[in-house]
């Protein structure tokens, strides 16, 4: 990046070495939203996983209900 130079009436100023400027608060911002996307896909993936536990109990509850019914384990 190059060295920003201001010129004013009086003398020339330069910005501190450790000010932050406006690259440096566009990275920061896309790193946050980055963030926030990949929890945001971890809460998806986990609510998906609790659906698939929720529906397999429901199955296997059916199942041991048609087999008690039946008298044979066929499922």
């Amino acid at each position: 990046m190059p060295d920003k130079t201001y010129t004013t009436s009086l003398r020339v100023v330069r910005p501190p070495p450790n000010r932050t400027n406006d690259d440096d608060v566009t990275f920061a911002f896309n790193q946050i939203k980055e963030s926030q996307k990949a929890e945001l896909d971890a809460l998806t993936v986990t609510a998906k996983a609790a659906d698939q536990d929720a529906i397999n109990a429901a199955l296997a509850v059916a199942a041991a209900a048609i087999n008690k019914a039946i008298g044979v384990p066929l499922l």
